[in-house]
């Protein structure tokens, strides 16, 4: 990826992703971190209507074309601290889809009930079951922060 490129892949995915209620501090802060860093060395780069639609393909080309213009591609820092959020939302990602709640594998049962289970990921996951009679399942609750729940 061109450095371009990778700074506004970064601003993308931090804006996307640091006003999501599970994000940890570490992509929060890098996120800004990385805002912080444009905003001071290159003030005719605007961010704000980027954040407010980050998917928005026009104020991409917008970011794009102002961080070239400022010469953004030719600083180091700046890239290192975009590749860092890449990363930390890769990582973000991974751990927010290998949580869950319950997790059972090989079981056989009468009868099963589920209730009240709150995970940051998937609330349950259940592989090879044979449950011969009732199976119920209540008050599951997946991506939800169990803190807050």
């Amino acid at each position: 990826m061109d450095p371009i490129t990778t700074i506004l892949a970064a601003l993308v995915a931090g804006a996307a992703e640091a006003v999501k209620p599970l994000v940890g501090d570490v992509l929060r802060d890098a996120y800004h971190g990385l805002k912080a860093i444009i905003q001071s060395r290159y003030a005719k780069v605007s961010l704000g209507q980027l954040e407010e639609a980050p998917d928005s393909q026009a104020r991409r080309a917008v970011v794009a074309e102002d961080l070239v213009k400022a010469g953004a591609d030719k600083d180091t820092e700046l890239l290192q601290h975009a590749k860092a959020i890449l990363d930390a939302v890769a990582a973000q990602q991974r751990t927010g889809s290998d949580v869950v709640g319950l997790d059972i594998e090989k079981i056989k049962a009468g009868s099963m009930t589920l209730e009240d289970i709150v995970s940051a990921g998937a609330a349950a996951r259940i592989k090879e079951a044979e449950i011969a009679g009732a199976f119920v399942a209540k008050g599951l609750r997946a991506g939800v922060d169990p803190k807050k729940a």
